[in-house]
């Protein structure tokens, strides 16, 4: 069973940072998880990288795989970032307004990366709208917890 945070979860935050710049994930763009038909290569999305962080985490979310990419969770939506996944990385509540209705976290971006982007802007629109890679998503996410790196 899953263990339901009541704060921010710091060593996931972490643990997502560094898996976007590892290079261990092919980044791609439109779904969490998805095998591309021509080249057999599973890309990403930086919510999937998410997802597959907090799985190998202890999270607990069953996989369903579809035409349209992996799925993970009990909704199993393979473009929406799943409710277990927001509530490990933020607690039971969005009170602090973290994530929007689908999940999808809200990022800082930092000045040195700003190109027609709000100073605030959803993790899946600057991966799949605005072509940031993932070591410039990574710069995001520790604009917005610094304090994560700082235990």
């Amino acid at each position: 069973m899953s263990k339901i945070m009541t704060a921010i979860n710091y060593p996931l935050i972490r643990n997502w940072h560094a898996a976007l710049k590892s290079n261990k994930h092919m980044q791609g763009t439109g779904a969490l998880e998805i095998v591309d038909k021509d080249t057999g290569v599973t890309e990403q999305c930086c919510l999937g990288v998410l997802c597959r962080v907090a799985m190998d985490m202890g999270i607990d979310l069953k996989t369903t795989t579809t035409k349209c990419g992996t799925g993970f969770g009990k909704e199993a939506n393979a473009s929406i970032l799943p409710d277990e996944v927001a509530l490990a990385l933020f607690g039971e509540y969005n009170q602090q307004g973290l994530y929007n209705e689908h999940c999808d976290p809200y990022l800082k971006v930092p000045e040195a990366l700003y190109d027609g982007v709000n100073a605030e802007c959803c993790a899946s629109d600057l991966n799949d709208n605005n072509d940031y890679t993932f070591e410039m998503i990574a710069a995001a996410i520790k604009a917005t917890w610094p304090e994560a790196f700082t235990e």
